[in-house]
């Protein structure tokens, strides 16, 4: 589905009535940081299937960071586990998993990092627990509010499957009456949310996420124009009849 231009042409970027939020290092500069960690000479770690950094993590990184963003990334002898932490119950409980498990299996155990736009910081299992503790996003009941307690969005994931395929597919529309107030990492984190709404829909990790909607609008369009602003400022000026979502929130 395309929505059309004309809507996401009526939010203009907010840079005058917000403080600017300065991010930190950039995502090259992250990404770069994170390469002198594994190519240091005599490193211990990712001895072998170093795509999962070099493909899957600098990707990662460059698709979804953003101002407040963190990510545990949990490096191994035989590879890497970049998870971003503190929105969605079920993104934690993976980056448990992939601390838990490796340092169970080897013997030399696994390098733990904190990934921010502070840099890059080597951090001990236990101060690993506490940023898991640590939360910028509260989701229950089929909504999101942010670590103030403001009500982001609600939610509504609709799984089903295609003739054409049978892959197990979803649909997830948010509504939110604060759109137009939302930061470039809001709206990474709702598409976070959406990704693991749906594999909790149908309790598989192969989904296939059909749309992402927020008031009707391509998420992944509202992403890109939040991104086109220096700072990530929320996006301001939406159109009053989208405001819909007040009267449904609880």
């Amino acid at each position: 589905i395309h929505f059309p231009k004309r809507m996401l042409g009526s939010l203009n970027l907010e840079s005058n009535n917000m403080k600017n939020k300065s991010i930190g290092l950039t995502a090259s500069q992250l990404i770069e940081a994170m390469k002198r960690v594994v190519e240091a000479p005599g490193y211990p770690y990712l001895k072998s299937y170093k795509d999962d950094f070099y493909k899957h993590d600098c990707i990662a990184i460059q698709e979804t960071y953003g101002h407040g963003v963190r990510y545990l990334w949990v490096v191994n002898p035989y590879g890497t586990h970049l998870t971003r932490i503190g929105v969605h119950p079920r993104q934690n409980e993976w980056a448990v998993a992939t601390m838990e498990s490796g340092l169970r299996a080897y013997d030399i155990g696994v390098a733990l990092y904190l990934i921010s736009e502070s840099g890059v910081r080597q951090i001990t299992e236990q101060q690993a627990r506490c940023e898991l503790a640590r939360w910028d996003y509260a989701c229950s009941n089929a909504n999101v509010r942010d670590s103030n307690g403001q009500l982001l969005a609600v939610w509504d994931v609709e799984p089903f499957r295609k003739p054409s395929d049978g892959d197990q597919y979803c649909k997830v529309a948010f509504q939110s009456p604060r759109l137009q107030f939302m930061s470039h990492s809001d709206l990474l984190a709702l598409r976070d949310i959406a990704v693991c709404e749906g594999i909790k829909a149908w309790q598989s990790f192969f989904v296939r996420l059909d749309t992402i909607t927020v008031n009707g609008m391509d998420l992944s369009e509202l992403i890109v124009a939040a991104k086109g602003t220096s700072t990530g400022e929320p996006l301001s000026e939406l159109p009053e009849e989208q405001h819909d979502a007040e009267s449904i929130c609880i």
